[in-house]
């Protein structure tokens, strides 16, 4: 690195406010230095040319007094100007400091705003001058980003439609064709138990597989979440999900009255309890899981805490990336698509609890 790059990357690492201050000071004791010299160098002249004049020693030992006091008086009211000086110097450095620094206070600010996502967030244009045309290119790239936002999570609402409506699909599928074939087969072998003992066998190989063939049915989209509601699928899931792993969850809805949801937010909410189950037996080991659904004024609000491993709460969204852990990651994008927000609080031993909250309208379809 070049001499002059250190220079500037030094003078760039000082405050506005210590760069302000460092030129008022400056001028400050340029003015002082150089009225201090001039008042100096007065009284030095006044007194060789005195000497020069013949003078009796009496007299002259006056005029030296009178100097003297006149250069003193000048030195104490000079001393008072630089510190009414210093300290209008150190108002004049504020202001200053807050005029220049203002604008890119707002654009730090709109910045964290635009990392939580918030891409709405503008900044207002005070001056057309450098920092205004900042402000106005900040403002281009926010709008440009929230168009892409936009597309993307649109595109997103897509796919994820397509998904549920392929699993939906392939569910019917499943449970209407595959599942009869199954049970014609096991009604045949039954019949054919007593002149085939082999018939037996392959009636109990048809059973179990018509089983996984149900449940394989149910996870990939339950029929009780269309046709009775989230409430339903969600208790009938917990339960299921118990027995399956050997684990406890007690799952209790609250303020719902029989009310349902829209489709997409009960698809939406029934995913997110299930991914979090997930993750909670997988990642952190859980023996006990407690799942709150709430409906409220403002929406659905969904709490999932479990006794697991937990973790370091404060960092999860880099930790989730590095580790390919994407579970809370598509928990967030899930809410997210609903406008809904995720948070999540957790500490190594402790356990995880996941809030959710999904806004809805009071008034359930």
């Amino acid at each position: 690195m070049s001499f002059r790059l250190k220079i500037s990357g030094a003078v760039q690492a000082v405050p506005v406010f210590v760069k302000i201050m460092g030129i008022v000071v400056g001028l400050t004791v340029f003015y002082g230095v150089g009225s201090f010299w001039q008042i100096h160098s007065t009284r030095i002249q006044m007194m060789q040319q005195e000497r020069a004049n013949p003078h009796p020693p009496a007299e002259l030992a006056i005029i030296e007094e009178h100097v003297a006091r006149e250069t003193g008086f000048l030195y104490r009211r000079l001393a008072r100007v630089m510190s009414v000086m210093a300290l209008a110097g150190i108002a004049l450095a504020w202001s200053l400091t807050k005029i220049l620094t203002h604008p890119i206070e707002e654009l730090v600010a709109l910045t964290r705003r635009i990392q939580q996502g918030d891409f709405s967030a503008r900044t207002p244009v005070h001056a057309h001058d450098e920092i205004g045309d900042l402000a106005t290119a900040f403002n281009d790239m926010t709008a440009s980003l929230a168009q892409k936002e936009a597309a993307r999570q649109k595109l997103l609402r897509q796919v994820i439609a397509a998904g549920e409506e392929e699993r939906k699909r392939v569910a019917r599928e499943l449970h209407d064709h595959t599942g009869q074939a199954l049970t014609s087969l096991i009604a045949g072998l039954t019949a054919l138990e007593k002149s085939n003992p082999k018939a037996a066998e392959l009636r109990g190989l048809a059973e179990q597989t018509l089983t996984e063939v149900h449940d394989l049915s149910v996870a990939l989209r339950p029929s009780v979440l269309d046709d009775i509601g989230l409430v339903a699928a969600l208790q009938k899931h917990c339960s299921t999900f118990a027995q399956r792993h050997g684990v406890k969850v007690d799952c209790q809805a609250v303020s719902f009255n029989g009310q349902r949801l829209p489709p997409e937010i009960e698809t939406a909410a029934y995913r997110i309890v299930q991914e979090t189950l997930t993750n909670a037996l997988r990642h952190g080991r859980a023996q006990t899981v407690n799942v709150l659904l709430q409906r409220k004024a403002t929406g659905v609000l969904l709490v999932i805490e479990d006794d697991g491993n937990g973790f370091d709460a404060t960092r999860w969204r880099e930790t989730a990336s590095q580790n390919d852990r994407l579970g809370l990651l598509g928990i967030e994008e899930r809410a997210a698509l609903c406008g809904g927000t995720l948070r999540v609080e957790s500490q190594p031993g402790k356990g995880t609890s996941v809030f959710v909250e999904i806004p809805c309208p009071e008034s359930a379809s």
